[in-house]
């Protein structure tokens, strides 16, 4: 017997169900994460959280806490909240922008330690004398 039906999430790739708090985790093609209310059927929470496709999700009830997966090869570690209060919502968001700014941060780092040397000169060079000589 059907009980709901959520409609309205074209391309869902993958699903995860809270028991403790009956919501519905809902992933799709295009990186959006809905999450639904399952005794209203309507969605409660929608936000980008992958810039492709979600192809895996966890959840793990105990600590409320949402792993999703995404075709760029990435995951991602979601605290959810007890109840959806633009607080809570705020925080989300709040924490993402952290996250976001400590690996600009990482990336620069990196992008600094390889980069050549100020008193690097690059050369040109012809692949025409590469071989000369190679079978003496």
């Amino acid at each position: 017997k059907q009980v709901a039906n959520l409609k309205g999430k074209p391309k869902v790739r993958c699903i995860k169900y809270s028991v403790n708090s009956n919501e519905i985790f809902a992933g799709d093609d295009t990186g959006v994460l809905t999450v639904w209310n399952t005794q209203k059927a309507a969605p409660v929470f929608v936000f980008k959280c992958h810039e492709g496709a979600i192809t895996g999700m966890h959840w793990i009830e105990s600590d409320k806490i949402l792993l999703t997966a995404s075709k760029e090869k990435v995951f991602k570690i979601w605290r959810i909240p007890e109840k959806w209060s633009e607080a809570d919502l705020d925080s989300m968001v709040s924490d993402k922008l952290l996250e976001r700014q400590k690996t600009r941060q990482i990336e620069k780092e990196n992008k600094n330690k390889t980069k050549a040397p100020t008193n690097f000169h690059a050369v040109d060079d012809s692949d025409d004398d590469d071989l000369v000589g190679w079978n003496r």
